[in-house]
C-alpha cells in the first residue's frame, strides 16, 4: 500500500484536504482570469485579450449587472424557456437573440434605481452591507491572460462550451435522460484535452462496475441491498480489493484480479497549473484525485449500480452522503476512506450555523442539483481559457447553475457571479482611470457595477459564507505544500496514466 496512516494522521490529512482541495480554486479564493485591458469595453462588445478585435454586437449584454437571484427567478419563469420564447433561447437565430437581449435589457433597466446615476448626496443602499470592502475583491481580480488569445481558438472553445451547456439544460428540462456519468464527461471534454477519450472513460467505468458486482458476489453481498452496494463502492475506492476470475478456453485458469485504491493528489490539487487536475477523467486515468474528482467517481459508480447517493458541500470541499437501510443519512469521505459526522465539518471547517440553515453547506444535493452545478464548473473552465470573452455564456452558466436550487442557495453560483463582477469592475476602473475605490461614485457605470458587486457580496454573507482567517489559510497551504513535497520525494507520480487493475495467476494452494 502506498500510505499507512494512523487515525490521528488520517484526521490531519482530512483536515488539510477538506479545507483547500480543488473546489477552492475559483470559489472565493482566487477569481478566474480576466482579459487584458488592451481593448476598450463598450456595451455589446465582447471582452477580448489584447491584440484581437471583434465587431460590436449585442452578445454579452444579457444581464451583465444581474444578480444570481435575478437569473434564478427568470429560470423558473416559463416565458423565458421553450422554442417559441420571445426571450433568449439557444435555438433562436442570432437576430432573434439580439432582439431578445434588447427586450431583457429594457425590462431590467426600466424603473430599477440601481441603473440610475448616483446623486451627490445619495445614501448607500440599505441592501448593501457597509462592512464589505470592495478593495480586496478588486485586488483579487488579477489581470491574468487567458490561455486562448486567437479569435479562432476563442470561438472554437466557446462553441464546445455552449454545446455542453445545452446538453446540461436538456437533461434538466427532460429532453435528455439524467446522466451524471455523461454530464461530467461533456463538461470536461468542453474544456479540451481530457485525460481519457470517451471510449476509454466508459471502458474504465464499465470495468469498475463489473469488478464491484463480482466482488459483491464473491463476498455474499446482496446486490439488491443499497447499503451493501454502498459498502462495495467504498471498499473499491478506498482499499485494495481482489476477486477471482476464470480465464482460458481449453484450460480454465483461476486468476486474481486486483484493484488498487485511489489516493489523494497533493500536487497542484487546486488545478492552478493544469485545470485538468480537477477532472474525473484525470482521476480515473491516474488513480489520483481530490475532493472534486473522487466524490464524482463515487457518484458515477452509484449511478451505474442503481443506488442513491448525494453530494454535499463544505467550505472549499465536497463529500458523499448516502442513506443506510434505516433511511439515515451518512457522510463518506472519498479523500480518506472515512465516515465523519456533520459536527466534525462544523468544528474543523468553521461552518457557521447560518450556512447550515441557509443550505449552502452540509445539505445533500440530488442528481439534478449536481448536474445543475456542473454549469458552474463549465463556466470556470471557460474562464480559464477564454477569460471574459463572452459574458452571455457566463451569465447563462450562472443561471443554469442556480436553476435547481429553489432557495437560490448555490453558493458557488453566487461566488462565480462575484468573481465575474469583480473582474468587470476592475476593467471598468482601469478604463476610466479610477485608482481608488473612493472615486467609484464619480462614474455612473462604475458605480452601478460596484453596487451590484456589493449587493451580491451582501447576499453571500447573509447565507453564512465566510473566508477562513488568513493565518489559518496560510498554515493549511503550507501543510499542503509539504504533503506535495513528500509525494515527490517518494517518486509518486500523480499525473501519469496508471491502470489500477492488475491480473496475477493464483498459486495452486490458492485455487483449492
Amino acid at each position: 500500500m502506498l500510505f499507512k496512516l494512523t487515525y490521528k494522521v488520517l484526521l490531519a490529512v482530512i483536515i488539510i484536504a477538506t479545507n483547500y482541495c480543488a473546489l477552492g480554486q475559483y470559489y472565493g479564493i482566487k477569481p478566474p482570469p480576466s482579459p487584458q485591458f488592451g481593448v476598450k469595453y463598450e456595451p455589446g462588445m465582447r471582452v477580448l485579450p489584447e491584440g484581437t478585435t471583434v465587431s460590436p454586437t449585442l452578445s454579452g449584454l444579457k444581464e451583465i449587472y444581474s444578480t444570481v437571484e435575478d437569473m434564478h427567478s427568470r429560470s423558473l419563469s416559463k416565458k423565458y424557456h421553450g422554442a417559441n420564447s420571445p426571450y433568449y433561447n439557444a435555438r433562436n437565430t442570432a437576430q432573434q437573440n439580439q432582439l431578445a437581449n434588447m427586450s431583457l435589457i429594457r425590462e431590467q433597466m426600466a424603473n430599477n434605481p440601481m441603473y440610475q446615476p448616483p446623486s451627490q448626496n445619495k445614501q448607500q443602499s440599505p441592501q448593501v452591507d457597509a462592512g464589505i470592502d470592495a478593495s480586496d475583491l478588486i485586488d483579487e481580480a488579477k489581470n491574468e491572460n487567458p490561455l486562448n488569445t486567437k479569435q479562432e481558438d476563442l470561438e472554437k472553445t466557446l462553441a464546445s462550451n455552449k454545446n455542453a451547456l445545452e446538453y446540461i439544460q436538456n437533461q434538466l428540462n427532460g429532453l435528455e435522460e439524467l446522466s451524471l456519468t455523461e454530464a461530467y464527461y461533456q463538461v470536461e471534454s468542453a474544456y479540451g484535452e481530457p485525460y481519457l477519450t470517451k471510449e476509454q472513460y466508459y471502458s474504465i467505468i464499465n470495468e469498475s462496475v463489473s469488478f464491484i458486482q463480482e466482488w459483491m458476489n464473491q463476498n455474499n453481498l446482496d446486490p439488491n441491498n443499497p447499503e451493501a452496494v454502498h459498502k462495495a463502492i467504498q471498499q473499491f475506492i478506498g482499499t485494495r480489493q481482489s476477486i477471482k476470475i476464470k480465464k482460458g478456453t481449453e484450460e480454465i485458469v483461476e486468476t486474481n484480479k486486483t484493484h488498487l485504491p485511489f489516493f489523494y493528489d497533493f500536487n497542484d490539487y487546486s488545478g492552478e497549473k493544469d485545470h485538468r487536475n480537477y477532472f474525473v477523467t484525470k482521476a480515473l486515468a491516474t488513480g489520483t484525485g481530490q475532493c472534486n474528482s473522487l466524490p464524482a467517481i463515487y457518484l458515477i459508480l452509484a449511478e451505474q449500480l442503481g443506488v442513491t447517493a448525494y453530494l454535499s458541500f463544505a467550505p472549499h470541499h465536497s463529500f458523499i452522503v448516502y442513506p443506510d437501510a434505516n433511511g439515515e443519512l451518512n457522510n463518506y469521505e472519498t479523500t480518506s476512506h472515512s465516515k465523519l459526522p456533520d459536527q466534525w465539518y462544523k468544528n474543523y471547517l468553521q461552518i457557521k450555523n447560518e450556512a447550515v440553515q441557509s443550505g449552502i453547506y452540509l445539505t445533500p444535493l440530488n442528481k439534478k442539483q449536481i448536474i445543475s452545478n456542473l454549469a458552474i464548473d463549465l463556466a470556470n473552465g471557460y474562464l480559464k481559457k477564454n477569460g471574459l470573452y463572452d459574458l452571455e455564456f457566463i451569465n447563462n452558466c450562472i443561471e443554469v447553475g442556480s436553476s435547481e436550487f429553489l432557495k437560490t442557495n448555490n453558493i458557488y453560483a453566487h461566488l462565480m457571479q462575484s468573481a465575474k463582477l469583480a473582474n468587470l469592475l476592475r476593467m471598468n476602473m482601469e478604463m476610466n482611470n479610477i485608482e481608488d475605490v473612493s472615486d467609484i461614485p464619480k462614474n455612473s457605470d462604475t458605480y452601478k457595477l460596484h453596487q451590484k458587486l456589493m449587493r451580491n457580496e451582501t447576499y453571500i454573507k447573509s447565507l453564512g459564507y465566510h473566508k477562513l482567517p488568513v493565518n489559518t489559510y496560510n498554515k493549511l497551504i503550507e501543510e499542503q505544500d509539504q504533503k506535495s513535497k513528500k509525494q515527490k520525494e517518494q517518486n509518486i507520480e500523480t499525473k501519469e496514466h496508471r491502470n489500477l487493475f492488475s491480473l496475477k495467476p493464483l498459486a495452486h494452494d490458492e485455487q483449492q
